[in-house]
């Protein structure tokens, strides 16, 4: 399988991989926002996830993901 890269965004909540944030393509890593929010919305290149809205969020596929 192709490996791909995923790109963490900076800023609050500090975002944390659970492995390496390069993974084989279908496999999948567990990201982890600070706790502490009252609310979770996670975002794979610009755009809101839908149903992603808790302080964890597995992804399988390249992007940049946020969480605000």
């Amino acid at each position: 399988s192709a490996s791909v890269a995923l790109t963490l965004g900076t800023g609050t909540p500090t975002i944390t991989a659970s492995g390496s944030t390069t993974i084989c393509e279908g496999t999948a890593v567990t990201l982890n926002a600070t706790a502490g929010a009252t609310a979770y919305q996670w975002y794979k290149n610009g755009v809101a996830q839908a149903g992603a809205t808790s302080a964890s969020f597995a992804v399988s596929s390249a992007g940049n993901y946020y969480c605000n």
